[in-house]
């Protein structure tokens, strides 16, 4: 029931206000209105590798939690090339066919 009234979790400390924005895009409740495979693709590019600031805090918890995000988006952004490749090769054989 939490996500299906549309609750969300609050952004984990440290997230780059940049992802923060792109996550919470996708989640409109207007299909229309959420980005396209291949715009989150590019965004994601584009992020900042880095955490924001939470204080000034650089110690070790925050320094795992960097690592962490950052392993997370590389993933989703590998996902999301494999998707685009094969959304492609699709369209290549609906093409020819």
């Amino acid at each position: 029931m939490y996500r299906l009234e549309g609750a969300r979790d609050p952004p984990f400390p440290g997230t780059p206000e940049d992802y923060i924005n792109l996550y919470s895009e996708c989640w409109d409740e207007d299909p229309d209105k959420r980005p396209s495979c291949a715009n989150v693709y590019e965004r994601l590019k584009n992020c900042p590798q880095e955490s924001s600031t939470d204080g000034g805090s650089n110690d070790e918890e925050a320094d795992n939690r960097k690592e962490n995000i950052q392993r997370k988006l590389h993933a989703l952004t590998t996902s999301i090339e494999e998707g685009v490749m094969f959304v492609r090769a699709l369209c290549n054989r609906l093409d020819q066919a």
